[in-house]
C-alpha cells in the first residue's frame, strides 16, 4: 500500500471512529491556522491572519485591554525559538509592539496572562516561562517595559519545570493577585502574589502523577461572592480533566473533559453568554482542536462536537476569553499552540527518536527538534530492539549485571549506573561510564549515551514518553 493512501485511510478511520487524539501519520490539513474568535453561538466572527504558518516553535496568547477601552487586543508569544519574543496585535491583525521579557539563552516558550493592578482601567502584560527557564514572573506594559518590578521568582530560581500564570482577584480585596502554577517533587503548586511580588493568601499543592507541564490556570467568579474560583486544566502527562478550587485549597469542583488516555493537557477559559458562566477547555497538543463547554458541576454545555479548526488538526489548541466589540460582550479566542505540520515522529508531547544505523538520538518536543547526540546501541547478536515503545519506569541509580554462563566472557556486572529509562521489559536508555566510544554499537542491547546526555535526557523526559527505535 502507498504511504498517501495509508495516510488517507488513517484519516478516515480517526474521523469514523470520533477518536480525536489519537495521531497517526501527517495529519494536519494544509489549510492556515489563525486565530479565530467565535461568539455565544459559537459562529466565526472574526479571524486575524497574524501567524507565520512556517513557525516551527509553540505560541500562547492573552487578551489585554491596553486602552483602557474595552476592546481587548491581543498579546502573542512565540516559543522554542533563539529569541522568544512577546508580539501585540490590534484587532485588525496590525502589529503594536515587540519585545523580549526574558535574556537571550532562553529559548522555551513564553506562558501569559494579563490584568489591571492600578486600577487605570488599562491592563498590564503578565509573563511567565515554560520549561528550561527559571520561574521569575515579570509584568509589562504596552510599550514592552517592566512595571512596578523587575520581576520576582516564585519558587527556587533553580527549578525548571516551568510556570503557568493568571490574574483574577481571589480574595474579594478588589485586587487583582497573580495566581502562579508550577511542579515540585510531583506536587503542583498554586501559589498568589500581589502585582509587588509579595506572597499573598495560602499557597496549596495538588499530587499529579506523570505530569511533566504544570496545570493550566485561569480565574474566574463562578459563584458570584466576589472571590475567583481557581480552576485548573491538567498538564501534560496526566489524564485530561478539570479541577476547581478556591483561594484556600479546598476543591469545589472536578470533571474529566477529554476521552481517558489523552495526555496532551488541557487549557481552560471562562466566558459568559447569556448571564451563564461556562467553563471552556481546549485539547492540547496530539489532541484534535475540540471545544468543549462545562459549567461547574462539569455538565457538557452548548455544542459538544464543536471544532475550532478541521478535526485532523493535532497541534494544540490556546483559549481564552476576549472582548472585540463595543458591545462588551464575551468571545471565544482560540490560537495554535503549533502550526506545523505534526509527524508519527513528534506525535506526543516529548518523543525519543533512537537510529540505529545512524547511531544517533533525536529529542523532539511537541514536534521540534530539540537535541540531538551520538549514543551506543547493542552489538550484532545482542540488537537493540526495534519499535514503538513508551518509557515505563525511570531510576536514577541501577546495578545492571547479566550472567551467560562460567567463564562466558559477556557476563558484566555493573554498580551504579545512571539515569535509566525503562522502555521494554529490560532494555533501556541510560548514561555509561565506562566508555566513550559513541556513534558504534557496544552494548548487550540497550542505548548507552554519555553521562552528560543522559542526564539531561532523564531530567527532559518524562514517564511515557514515546521512545521509536528503528534502523
Amino acid at each position: 500500500m502507498s504511504k498517501t493512501k495509508l495516510q488517507l485511510l488513517l484519516a478516515l478511520s480517526v474521523i469514523m471512529t470520533g477518536s480525536f487524539f489519537c495521531l497517526t501519520g501527517n495529519v494536519n490539513a494544509q489549510t492556515e491556522k489563525q486565530v479565530k474568535i467565535f461568539d455565544g453561538k459559537l459562529q466565526t466572527v472574526n479571524e486575524l491572519k497574524i501567524l507565520d504558518q512556517s513557525f516551527e516553535g509553540v505560541m500562547d496568547f492573552a487578551t489585554v485591554d491596553l486602552g483602557g477601552d474595552g476592546i481587548s487586543e491581543l498579546a502573542v508569544s512565540y516559543g522554542y525559538q533563539a529569541t522568544p519574543e512577546v508580539k501585540l496585535y490590534r484587532t485588525d491583525g496590525s502589529i503594536i509592539n515587540s519585545w523580549q521579557p526574558y535574556p537571550v539563552g532562553y529559548e522555551g516558550r513564553i506562558n501569559l496572562a494579563s490584568g489591571d493592578f492600578d486600577n487605570d482601567k488599562k491592563e498590564e502584560i503578565v509573563t511567565a516561562p515554560g520549561e528550561g527557564g527559571g520561574p521569575q514572573v515579570r509584568i509589562f506594559d504596552g510599550f514592552g517595559q517592566t512595571k512596578f518590578n523587575k520581576g520576582f521568582f516564585v519558587d527556587d530560581e533553580k527549578n525548571r519545570t516551568g510556570v503557568e500564570v493568571a490574574v483574577g482577584d481571589v480574595n474579594n480585596d478588589k485586587k487583582n493577585e497573580i495566581v502562579v502554577s508550577f511542579l515540585k517533587e510531583g506536587k503542583n503548586w498554586i501559589k498568589f502574589y500581589n502585582h509587588l511580588g509579595e506572597l499573598v493568601g495560602t499557597p496549596f499543592q495538588i499530587e499529579v502523577l506523570d505530569a511533566f507541564e504544570p496545570m493550566k490556570v485561569t480565574v474566574s467568579d463562578l459563584d458570584g461572592d466576589g472571590k475567583g474560583e481557581i480552576i485548573l486544566g491538567a498538564g501534560m502527562g496526566n489524564e485530561p480533566e478539570v479541577r476547581i478550587y478556591n483561594d484556600l485549597g479546598v476543591s469545589v469542583g472536578w470533571f474529566a473533559v477529554y476521552l481517558a488516555g489523552f495526555r496532551g493537557g488541557v487549557d481552560v477559559a471562562v466566558a459568559n453568554f447569556d448571564g451563564k458562566n461556562y467553563i471552556v477547555t481546549a485539547a492540547g497538543f496530539s489532541g484534535g482542536p475540540h471545544i468543549r463547554f462545562f459549567n461547574q458541576k462539569g455538565e457538557a454545555q452548548l455544542n459538544n462536537k464543536f471544532f475550532a479548526y478541521e478535526e485532523s488538526f493535532r497541534g494544540g489548541v490556546n483559549v481564552a476569553l476576549g472582548h472585540f466589540s463595543a458591545k462588551g460582550e464575551d468571545t471565544i479566542v482560540v490560537i495554535p499552540q503549533t502550526v506545523t505540520d505534526v509527524a508519527e515522529l513528534s506525535g506526543s508531547g516529548k518523543t525519543i527518536k533512537v537510529d540505529v544505523s545512524e547511531q544517533r538520538l533525536y529529542a523532539y518536543d511537541r514536534g521540534k527538534l530539540i537535541k540531538t547526540f551520538l549514543i551506543s546501541s547493542g552489538r550484532k547478536g545482542f540488537d537493540t530492539p526495534i519499535g514503538k515503545f513508551t518509557v515505563f519506569k525511570k531510576r536514577p541509580l541501577v546495578r545492571m549485571s547479566w550472567f551467560y554462563g562460567e567463564n562466558n566472557p559477556n557476563n558484566y556486572d555493573l554498580p551504579n549506573v545512571p539515569s535509566v529509562l525503562f522502555f521494554k521489559g529490560p532494555y533501556t536508555l541510560h548514561g555509561a561510564y565506562w566508555h566513550h566510544n559513541w556513534g558504534h554499537r557496544m552494548s548487550h542491547g540497550c542505548v548507552n549515551i554519555s553521562i552528560e546526555n543522559s542526564k539531561w535526557l532523564y531530567d527532559w523526559a518524562p514517564v511515557n514518553s514515546v521512545v521509536l527505535i528503528q534502523e
